[in-house]
């Protein structure tokens, strides 16, 4: 199963106030937890819709990156309001390094697919 990789353009780690800030005001996200076992600093579910199955959204334990466990709507949907709501610019990439693109340039769930499609053929 296909994952995304989220992490700063300018590298530096992210902060954690600022992460569980996001999961704990935007709508979407829930059962927020800390310290998982798995090695997530935080832990979140997210999911556009109440009949949708969750994505789980992770803080690794060193801060880098934040990790969606699959390549989703609701996964990228999930990563355009990390875009939004945090203060850095983002990339995102799937695990299977089909994709690397700039977050920041794209403003709907629309584009960002069109973007991951075209890179995608490029392979």
């Amino acid at each position: 199963m296909q994952s995304i990789i989220l992490w700063r353009e300018d590298e530096l780690d992210f902060e954690p106030s600022e992460v569980e800030h996001v999961f704990r005001t935007q709508a979407g996200f829930d059962q927020v937890w800390f310290n998982e076992p798995g090695g997530a600093l935080i832990e979140a579910q997210y999911s556009s819709a109440p009949d949708n199955y969750y994505v789980l959204v992770r803080l690794s334990g060193d801060r880098r990156m934040i990790s969606i466990s699959s390549v989703s709507d609701d996964s990228l949907q999930a990563a355009l309001l990390l875009q939004k709501k945090l203060q850095s610019p983002l990339r995102i990439m799937n695990d299977d390094y089909t994709f690397d693109l700039k977050l920041g340039d794209y403003a709907s769930l629309d584009e960002l697919n069109a973007a991951i499609e075209a890179a995608e053929q490029d392979i």
